[in-house]
């Protein structure tokens, strides 16, 4: 890992930027695929659960109550489906990612160190701390996705009045 220092003209105030280098991207990706996969253990008990109780859901003497049951473990069971869902697809999200790939500019599957932080853009996922780095994992679509989107090394915009400079793609 290489270590970089930024400094403030004489001054001896230096910010530590640790940075990832292009193999690191795979830790990255193998950390998110852990993250799925455990998801998609977790909601397939959920569904399992839910699907054990509705088979043991008997109708007592007040129907409502029944009804009202049955209803409920209906919508935790759909919720359930779209978590599912949801998982399989940033598993398939991940599946096209190459992490080898040296990119120039940002794209699917580039870590990009700015002077805010590290991103790496894949999915809609949040912060994943790696190897003691904290990195933003986000979707292109996402509002700064699509601000820094196909961007190279030295592009400067401003996001929520705050000011973001490209130091690196990976």
């Amino acid at each position: 890992m290489d270590i970089y220092f930024f400094g403030k003209g004489m001054k001896l105030e230096w910010k530590f930027f640790l940075l990832l280098r292009r193999m690191d991207k795979n830790k990255i990706v193998d950390q998110l695929k852990l993250i799925v996969a455990s998801r998609i253990e977790e909601t397939q008990k959920e569904i399992d659960s839910i699907n054990f109780s509705k088979d043991n859901e008997t109708k007592s003497s007040a129907g409502d109550k029944y009804e009202t049951g049955m209803a409920m473990l209906q919508q935790e069971e759909e919720k359930a489906h779209a978590q599912f869902a949801k998982a399989q697809d940033f598993n398939r999200v991940l599946a096209m990612l190459k992490p080898d790939e040296v990119n120039t500019s940002v794209q699917l599957g580039s870590l990009v160190q700015t002077n805010s932080g590290l991103y790496f853009f894949a999915l809609a996922f949040g912060k994943v701390v790696v190897e003691d780095n904290e990195i933003f994992v986000i979707s292109l679509v996402s509002p700064i996705g699509q601000l820094l989107k196909n961007q190279n090394v030295g592009f400067n915009t401003s996001f929520q009045g705050k000011g973001i400079e490209i130091v690196k793609v990976y």
